[in-house]
């Protein structure tokens, strides 16, 4: 949890230093959003566990 994290910020402080709709951009968008999404289902799954 802690190392996906700090490469989410890692990441989108890279992305803010890209030229928009190049190569590298859209490919790190990408990137982002997988690891937003594998964040996400860590936190439900922990919530899941919580709340049973």
């Amino acid at each position: 949890y802690c190392a996906s994290s700090l490469v989410l910020c890692v990441s989108v402080f890279t992305l803010s230093t890209l030229k928009p709709l190049s190569k590298e951009f859209n490919a790190l968008v990408m990137y982002v959003a997988c690891m937003l999404v594998q964040i996400f289902i860590f936190c439900d799954a922990a919530n899941d566990v919580t709340i049973a």
